[in-house]
């Protein structure tokens, strides 16, 4: 057996549990669910509530379109994917990518993001990444 990484800490085989546990929860869903066909309302179908943003101003909020995104992903249809959100197939990919790198870091005993990627770094790429697809999906509903 491998020894754990000392720069670990003592919750990181939780956290790294959690996030395995939570990718393969939305993937899992993502199969199963069919997609709306009009590109965004697929949530709906999880019981969830109309999205209040979209409701009052016409527009989409930053993450209108994911779980219709989400299900083309994982029947291969990335064309419509992006249809339904211009990120929805790079955030599918991820999901897949955190939920692996929960598994290695849950067998090794490391941390589950590497330190380059955490803080502050990281949020400002995630603010930026989300605001883009969010001017590209707003762009989108004002063009059509």
């Amino acid at each position: 057996m491998t020894e754990p990484s000392p720069h670990a800490r003592s919750g990181d085989r939780f956290e790294a549990f959690i996030v395995v546990f939570l990718a393969a929860v939305i993937l899992v869903v993502a199969w199963f669910l069919s997609p709306d066909p009009d590109g965004y309302g697929t949530h709906r179908k999880l019981l969830l509530l109309p999205c209040i943003f979209r409701t009052i101003t016409g527009l989409p909020c930053p993450f209108c379109g994911m779980t219709t995104a989400f299900t083309f992903m994982a029947r291969l249809q990335v064309a419509q994917a992006f249809g339904a959100h211009a990120l929805g197939s790079l955030a599918y990919l991820l999901t897949w990518v955190a939920g692996l790198r929960g598994v290695y870091a849950l067998a090794r005993g490391l941390p589950l993001v590497p330190a380059w990627m955490g803080g502050l770094r990281g949020t400002k790429v995630f603010l930026i990444l989300v605001g883009a697809g969010w001017i590209i999906n707003i762009i989108r509903v004002l063009v059509a």
